[in-house]
């Protein structure tokens, strides 16, 4: 390992290629002369070969990330796991916002990852939510090494066992930190998009216009958007299953909300003689719905009422702030916040959610008993739904229904959509594969695979991986969970 001055990366390019004599230079500064585009015709044909050679390094921003990262080069590492993936795994598509995950193993041959090694220069640095940075690089024909970027993670947890060799040391992808960020304050948006009700929250949550990508294909509005309570992770999650998106981070550091059912062409081929050790395309019928039944809620805005009333409330001298006063219903907007017995207590700042408000109160005197109430206009919703049927499936398994229930579906336009797309996906028993195989981490979770297996009978099948777990140990082998590109609505 050792301490770098500067990385030189051009972060908006998924591979780079540099010389293995000038990948560290004498200066400290790693320079990278070179990227080209993920798949391009180098990598693509080298990383099919029988023999093949891989390197991995790792920046940790010990100091800050203003300052000098330390570089972990191939020698440092024993191990590397690299999950990623569009989603978390459940019986839908839709819904279950991930954060990627890695997991380094760190030779500590001398022990200088043991927190109470005092004489290590990590000694007090072992810390969470360091910046972590990963590359794979593969050795070209030419001797060169092409390197992927893996992603910007920050660290979790160091385990140094003093019965081990090696620190295992979990890393989470900057989305990590976001899900588990208590829901803010955020009022109820009118007339809003999918797109910019997504956006709205990932800029509550920090993000800037820049860290986020949303597709045009959400970007079609409803009368009333309004978040749940709880964390970021259960909002993005509402979300995400009403909009038929996938929301995940991608390796830049950008969080990118895309339709379920968006489609490209196959950019890669495996074949069984090159990629592939073993696929399977699984029956899974106990799996299988015949039917998806979608609700619908259509939003209406009430009369004024009393949303809640704290009673006997002391405001010390010095003021005080009530934080998170519930709402027992969501509710579209508030109209007065109702402040009695009090005679030199005030309201100050308001912060006003679907489900809550947060009040400020300032008082120039002494301490005072006063009773709050808060006064609105709640939402109520007239429910209905759609249900669509695949006849042939019903006829093998009966009536197995899917049911999604989603205050963010509001029309029953949308909820015949809803379930038109989603049917095809949970009405093949086979819309699945499993795939192991030796692993191309140039892949991305968008990309469309052409998969050439004909002794396990998968010919020429399109598929689009949705979760890929990468094993590096020195070699590497990638274990990927795909969904036939067919499956999707309307191909």
């Amino acid at each position: 390992m050792r301490l770098c001055q500067k990385i030189e990366f051009d972060t908006g390019a998924d591979i780079l290629t540099t010389s293995k004599v000038d990948f560290f230079t004498g200066a400290g500064t790693l320079t990278c002369s070179k990227w080209v585009l993920a798949g391009a015709p180098t990598w693509a044909v080298d990383v099919k070969r029988a023999q093949r050679t891989f390197k991995v390094f790792v920046a940790i921003y010990f100091d800050g990330e203003d300052s000098a990262p330390t570089l972990f080069e191939y020698d440092d590492i024993a191990s590397l796991y690299f999950l990623e993936e569009l989603y978390a795994e459940g019986e839908t598509p839709l819904g279950k916002v991930s954060s990627n995950q890695l997991v380094l193993g760190l030779k500590n041959l001398d022990g200088e990852f043991s927190p109470i090694n005092a004489g290590s220069a990590y000694y007090g640095k072992l810390l969470p939510n360091l910046l972590v940075k990963a590359y794979l690089g593969l050795e070209l024909t030419s001797g060169d090494y092409e390197w992927v970027k893996l992603g910007e993670f920050r660290t979790s947890n160091w385990d140094a066992p003093a019965s081990s060799l090696e620190c295992e040391l979990v890393c989470y992808d900057f989305l990590y930190n976001i899900l588990n960020m208590p829901m803010p304050h955020i009022p109820c948006q009118e007339n809003k998009t999918k797109k910019e009700m997504i956006e709205f929250l990932l800029r509550a949550a920090g993000k800037t216009a820049d860290e986020i990508d949303i597709s045009s294909d959400l970007d079609y509005a409803m009368p009333l958007g309004w978040f749940v309570a709880g964390e970021i992770r259960d909002g993005l999650a509402k979300l995400a299953e009403g909009s038929s998106a996938n929301i995940f981070g991608d390796r830049n550091g950008i969080i990118k909300a895309v339709s379920n059912y968006a489609t490209e062409e196959a950019s890669h081929t495996w074949q069984d003689t090159d990629m592939i050790y073993n696929a399977e395309m699984p029956q899974e019928y106990p799996k299988a719905y015949s039917q998806v039944k979608v609700k619908y809620h259509i939003p209406e805005i009430q009369a004024v009422s009393s949303l809640a009333k704290v009673e006997n409330y002391e405001v010390p001298a010095s003021g005080i702030t009530l934080t998170d006063l519930t709402f027992g219903s969501p509710t579209a907007f508030v109209s007065e916040v109702r402040l009695t017995g009090a005679s030199d207590v005030t309201l100050g700042a308001i912060s006003v959610g679907s489900w809550g408000i947060t009040i400020e109160f300032e008082n120039s005197g002494a301490d005072e008993t006063v009773t709050i109430e808060v006064f609105g206009h709640t939402i109520e919703t007239t429910e209905a739904s759609y249900t669509a049927t695949d006849v042939t499936m019903q006829g093998k398994i009966g009536d197995v229904v899917l049911e999604v229930d989603n205050y963010l579906i509001q029309s029953r336009v949308d909820a015949q959509a809803y379930a038109e797309d989603l049917l095809p996906i949970v009405a093949d028993p086979s819309a699945y594969v499993r795939i192991d195989g030796r692993g191309d981490p140039s892949i991305l979770p968008t990309n469309t695979i052409n998969l050439r297996n004909p002794t396990q009978k998968i010919d020429n099948l399109d598929v689009i991986p949705i979760r890929q777990e990468y094993n590096y140990d020195g070699a590497l082998s990638c274990n990927t969970i795909a969904i036939k590109k067919s499956a999707k609505a309307g191909v």
